[in-house]
């Protein structure tokens, strides 16, 4: 029981949406308020398509939504934790609510699948005054109870450290092998480049749905690295970089280098005297932004 399909008009932050994924690892990209997690929400049995149909094989919400919901596990990307329990016990209450069993058998299902994923078992600290990581991780562990065969996931590495984000992309990766995954996120190129599919969300609409390396494509020939003295940088940068989008051009990242700063940039830019720069193969990332500049080329 793992295709999950969707026709839908919701909430206006998607228009006319017809998706079926099934199993493997699905990533969905998209900038804030591209409708990324309306989609999935929907997909969740969160909210209620105004339109269409959301479903699980022969299951249709909002008919077979508790057999939907048996078999998915689903990790918001913000939601209210009860915070004076801690990570185990907070795990462990939704374990009950799953139908593991007594309060003993949910506890023990709750400490091993946290101690899993690299949290202590027996912390004793309220999810109020955890890490954040700890609190993501009791989102993620929940979502897992069971080993659903859906497992969707909004943002979930956003209070990651990154040694906690690489594990959750192995996760991802695991999972994907007997599961149907889906992610809204940016967990890094190397999950992202094994996905078997990447969903390109913006302005409410799929602005691409096909392989890694299709949507790389879409920025092909026009990725380009900046090279920028740091003294330049610190008196022009903030300026140059605040008009990229008047040009149809994008940032995907900023990283220093030694002595200078060094700017990706998708689309055409202008080259100030004294950068340096040189072409670049395109990432993911690359041609998501791509796709987003020529869409809003395409609205004006």
């Amino acid at each position: 029981m793992r295709e999950v399909s969707q026709r839908f008009r919701a909430h206006r932050a998607l228009a006319d949406v017809t998706l079926a994924f099934g199993p493997g690892l699905h990533v969905v990209l998209g900038a804030n308020g591209a409708g990324k997690s309306t989609l999935l929400k929907l997909l969740a049995t969160v909210l209620t398509p105004t339109e269409g149909r959301v479903g699980f094989d022969r299951w249709e919400f909002p008919r077979d939504v508790a057999r939907m919901r048996a078999n998915l596990g689903f990790v918001p990307q913000s939601t209210h934790l009860a915070h004076h329990l801690t990570a185990r016990d907070w795990v462990a209450a939704a374990a009950v609510q799953r139908g593991v069993g007594s309060a003993r058998a949910a506890a023990s299902v709750a400490e091993d699948l946290l101690e899993t994923l690299g949290v202590p078992p027996r912390a004793s600290v309220p999810l109020a005054r955890a890490p954040g990581r700890v609190q993501q991780w009791a989102l993620v562990a929940q979502s897992l109870l069971g080993a659903p065969p859906v497992w969707i996931l909004d943002e979930p590495t956003e209070r990651l450290p990154p040694g906690d984000q690489e594990r959750l992309g192995a996760l991802l990766v695991e999972r994907a092998r007997t599961a149907t995954v889906i992610v809204a996120t940016h967990v890094g190129p190397a999950v992202i480049g094994r996905a078997e599919r990447v969903v390109v969300i913006g302005g409410g609409a799929v602005l691409a749905d096909g392989p890694p390396q299709e949507i790389r494509a879409a920025a092909a020939g026009q990725v380009r690295l900046m090279h920028w003295p740091v003294e330049l940088w610190d008196r022009a940068g903030d300026a140059w970089l605040a008009a990229l989008p008047l040009a149809g051009a994008a940032a995907t990242a900023i990283y220093p280098a030694g002595a200078a700063v060094v700017v990706r940039v998708v689309g055409a830019a202008s080259v100030p005297a004294g950068v340096v720069e040189e072409p670049s193969a395109p990432t993911v990332e690359d041609g998501h932004q791509a796709l987003v500049q020529t869409r809003l080329r395409a609205a004006r």
